[in-house]
């Protein structure tokens, strides 16, 4: 599982951000790459830097034989069953964050624009949640904690979950309430911030206000 969890979510750090910055560049002439704007941001981002890295390195611990896993089930039927689980998570999780980010197009930043030209993406997954990218991440995440679980994954997934959400909370959305104040207001009222409900899944594919 170990080897697994590593090609996977290596597999989604190199599309997300290696490949997606080479293609914002031959489409856009720049990286996509922003600074953080703020002490929130530069906190947050931090955070969820050391969740990435914090994911990676479980697994490669695991395989070098380092530390030990949090539950000594890891090695049987049950550890097996929630390793499968936690491949699918990864699976689930990669697909979300990539998509999310080919629906972004050109709006697409590795950073918080905090812009007054930023534009609100509301189609696509973006229908469902409104950060779809974020939660890729963070699905993907949690599932290498059930596929190599131990004190580092488990320390990851909790920081990327503390990043995004002090991006999202504190940076992101005042900055998009003042810039699209009515339809970012809308836009929070039909579609929740992370956790898909029925009546947002009903809006996936569909254009904004439909």
């Amino acid at each position: 599982m170990a080897i697994g969890a590593l090609i996977g979510f290596s597999t989604l750090v190199v599309l997300a951000f290696g490949f997606r910055t080479v293609l914002h560049r031959r489409r856009t002439g720049r990286t996509g790459w922003l600074v953080s704007p703020t002490s929130a941001a530069r906190v947050g981002d931090g955070l969820a830097t050391i969740g990435v890295f914090g994911t990676l390195l479980a697994p490669t611990l695991h395989l070098l034989d380092i530390g030990a896993p949090l539950d000594a089930s890891s090695d049987t039927t049950d550890g097996a069953f929630l390793g499968s689980v936690g491949l699918v998570l990864l699976i689930i999780g990669s697909v979300t964050a990539l998509v999310a980010q080919a629906q972004m197009g050109t709006a697409w930043r590795a950073g918080i624009d905090l812009s007054a030209n930023v534009p609100l993406v509301r189609s696509g997954l973006f229908a469902v949640v409104r950060n779809p990218f974020y939660l890729g991440f963070i699905v993907a995440s949690a599932g290498v904690v059930l596929m190599v679980p131990g004190m580092v994954s488990l320390v990851g997934w909790m920081a990327l979950v503390a990043g995004c959400e002090i991006d999202v909370r504190l940076v992101e959305e005042p900055h998009l309430r003042s810039v699209h104040p009515a339809e970012y207001a809308e836009y929070v009222e039909h579609t929740p911030r992370f956790v898909p409900i029925p009546r947002s899944l009903r809006r996936f594919g569909r254009s904004p206000g439909q």
